[in-house]
């Protein structure tokens, strides 16, 4: 209740005006009310001359404030429009609820981006308009698929501000539905949001690979060379294919061949995965089996570390095998090596995972860990007489050194045979057994010829043991052994 200008009601109460009438300026009482009534309960304080009015309903209300001095009251009637619902014919008037959002997602605030199966996601809505003069909100929340079917069973609540529901399929819509009710009794317009779940992980990637084995030098012969050469070579597998295959320049023309992968030497994979609706997966780890199914240990199997993939995407690895081709009668067990991938994809929150496969490659082992072959000449030959020196000159081969021979073939590839490692030897000579009494001795003992001088008659047998510098042969050492007699006359 605001009085005229000059802050007085009437004359009465100015005591410049009328300073003793009443020996004091005249007091004046107040009083709210709605009409016709009679409720005072909605205004607060009722009797002072500011008050606050907190309607109840969305109604029209007359208030009415009757100011009383002197003991004459006069009052004054207003209508104050308090009218609110989703569809009122005034815009102002009209409430409105704002369409649902993702406020959380797997409990990480939403920041835009793929929603995923599994993933736990905190819907959120507001008041876009309100004519509130209660603000306590209430809810009422429905969650469909686009065809009308009710999910709301999903949501942890149907009346709770923020509820969360758990997204169940693959490539799926959601719709989010909710009413907002004051504590008026005004409803709101029915705000509503479609969220799409994204098929990210309906489908496991897929891996190609290229299989590389490399060699600084090779000795090769190539068709129409008229001897040995030594250049580098690369064999290499594609995942399409179980023929490991070089190529080599014949006549000015690049041609392939067929050339087995290397036992014991080095062979990188290079993977590509590919999958579609992920913006990237996640790699989690490999294993690598070999022919007979045993895992591959670490000491000859290195992987790249945990990581994320996009699409296309390149992962390293590399094995040393040390098992090709096994023949078994007239059968042979061919030497494949199978890589496991495990992946995961989608959300954080229980992600799917798939174990990735491509195809074997196929390590024939036809080089690399052939064992050497000892033979050994002695001058002069057994049998010699007392006194004379012996030499013996070791005559090792492994088929490891045979010269790579590459042969062509229409249409390519070509075939190949021999390895052309050129490995180099160790020698150990000793006496397995000599006359009694015997101080003969072989020098020097570790050289391709070694030389000893029989001291008694009587039979003596030489020891060559031969190295190759890789882990063949039976005891895994590259070493095999012959023993040679020899006969020393008087």
């Amino acid at each position: 209740m605001i009085p005229p200008v000059g802050g007085f009601f009437s004359a009465d109460s100015d005591p410049a005006q009328c300073p003793t009438r009443f020996g004091q300026a005249v007091v004046y009482t107040f009083k709210w009310e709605l009409v016709p009534i009679d409720d005072s309960t909605l205004f607060n304080p009722v009797n002072a001359q500011a008050t606050t009015f907190t309607p109840k309903a969305s109604v029209l209300y007359s208030v009415r404030a009757t100011v009383t001095g002197s003991g004459t009251p006069s009052l004054v009637d207003r209508n104050i429009d308090a009218t609110c619902s989703a569809n009122h014919p005034t815009a102002a008037r009209r409430f409105l609820s704002a369409p649902p959002s993702v406020l959380e997602q797997n409990g990480v605030t939403y920041a835009g981006g793929l929603l995923f199966k599994n993933d736990l996601l905190k819907l959120q809505t507001s008041v876009v308009q309100g004519c509130l003069t209660n603000t306590t909100l209430s809810y009422t929340w429905v969650l469909e698929q686009p065809a009308g079917t009710d999910m709301s069973a999903l949501l942890s609540s149907q009346t709770a501000a923020q509820p969360i529901f758990q997204t169940q399929d693959f490539g799926v819509d959601y719709v989010a539905k909710v009413i907002l009710t004051d504590g008026n009794g005004n409803i709101s317009t029915q705000g509503s949001n479609a969220f799409h779940v994204s098929a990210c992980g309906s489908l496991a990637p897929t891996a190609t690979y290229l299989a590389t084995q490399h060699f600084d030098g090779i000795v090769q012969r190539l068709p129409g060379d008229p001897a040995d050469t030594t250049a580098s070579l690369d064999i290499t597998q594609a995942s399409n294919t179980l023929t490991p295959t070089a190529t080599a320049t014949a006549g000015g023309t690049p041609h392939g061949f067929a050339v087995p992968f290397y036992l014991d030497r080095s062979i990188g994979i290079d993977v590509t995965l590919a999958f579609t609706d992920c913006p990237n997966v996640q790699f989690a780890g490999a294993r690598l089996f070999d022919p007979t199914f045993a895992l591959v240990p670490q000491d000859r199997f290195t992987q790249p570390p945990p990581s994320l993939v996009t699409n296309g995407g390149h992962l390293q690895f590399a094995f040393t095998p040390s098992m090709g081709d096994v023949t078994v009668g007239t059968t042979v067990n061919p030497g494949y090596y199978f890589l496991s991938l495990d992946v995961t994809s989608g959300g954080s929150n229980d992600p799917e995972t798939a174990i990735v496969q491509p195809n074997q490659i196929n390590v024939g082992g036809r080089c690399g860990l052939n064992a050497p072959f000892v033979d050994a000449h002695f001058d002069p030959a057994s049998p010699s007489r007392v006194g004379t020196p012996v030499t013996g000159t070791a005559i090792p081969s492994d088929a490891d050194n045979d010269t790579l021979l590459l042969t062509l073939a229409t249409p390519d590839p070509g075939t190949s045979e021999g390895c052309g490692l050129n490995q180099s030897f160790s020698y150990a000579w000793s006496f397995a057994s000599v006359p009694d009494g015997s101080a003969a001795a072989l020098v020097p003992p570790d050289a391709g010829n070694s030389t000893f001088t029989p001291d008694l008659t009587g039979a003596y047998s030489v020891q060559l043991v031969v190295g190759d510098g890789t882990t063949s042969g039976a005891a895994g050492d590259g070493k095999a052994s012959e023993t040679f007699p020899y006969t020393a006359g008087p």
